[in-house]
């Protein structure tokens, strides 16, 4: 007859801490669970300085580029300042773990993932926002060369002015290129010199 095998409990490893025993301990762990706050819907906790916060939040705003930002983009800069000010705290928090006098491995494990979760979160929104200012350089880049080079080859608009003799009104006359008044000239010039050939065979004659 087949024996049955029997699960023997969890025995913890001789040299690994499976959390605080001592009623302070656990009253110290379910603090520090708290003051985490990384499952909270509101980025700061009670007694964090909202003006600090903002002055980060600002800050990064100001090196990706005021005030060209998408909302799509304010939303990416909002989230690393999220997973920063949120990874500072956890840093605070791990290192008054390390100082008590029974450290809780348990609770350093939960900061330690915490800590690798913001920093995903905030190289992953850096990465997404350089790719979109990436595209958006080489766009704003490649409408600037084609302008350029549309300018290069349009004459030049000249704007002129009739004014009326007797009133000394002005009247804005309809716009010309530099190669209209050049053609003017021309004609005028020409118009000029057969008049000038038409006088001179009167007097011939």
């Amino acid at each position: 007859m087949a024996r049955q095998k029997v699960n023997e409990p969890n025995r913890p490893e001789p040299n690994r801490s499976t959390g605080p025993k001592t009623a302070a301990g656990k009253a110290a762990s379910r603090n520090n669970a708290y003051k985490h706050g990384m499952r909270t819907r509101t980025v700061l906790m009670p007694g964090e300085d909202p003006a600090e916060y903002n002055r980060l939040y600002d800050g990064m705003i100001e090196d990706y580029g005021v005030p060209s930002l998408s909302r799509h983009e304010q939303f990416l800069i909002k989230q690393m300042a999220d997973a920063h000010w949120r990874l500072e705290r956890l840093k605070g928090i791990e290192s008054a773990l390390l100082n008590q006098d029974e450290i809780d491995s348990v609770e350093l494990d939960r900061i330690s993932r915490w800590q690798v979760r913001m920093e995903n979160s905030f190289y992953k929104a850096n990465k997404e926002l350089k790719s979109i200012r990436k595209v958006e350089d080489a766009t704003r880049a490649q409408k600037e060369q084609e302008e350029e080079a549309n300018s290069a080859g349009k004459p030049e608009t000249v704007i002129l002015y009739w004014k009326d003799p007797e009133t000394g009104e002005m009247t804005l006359a309809p716009a010309f290129t530099e190669e209209d008044v050049k053609r003017a000239d021309d004609e005028a010039l020409a118009e000029l010199e057969r008049r000038e050939a038409r006088d001179r065979d009167r007097k011939g004659r």
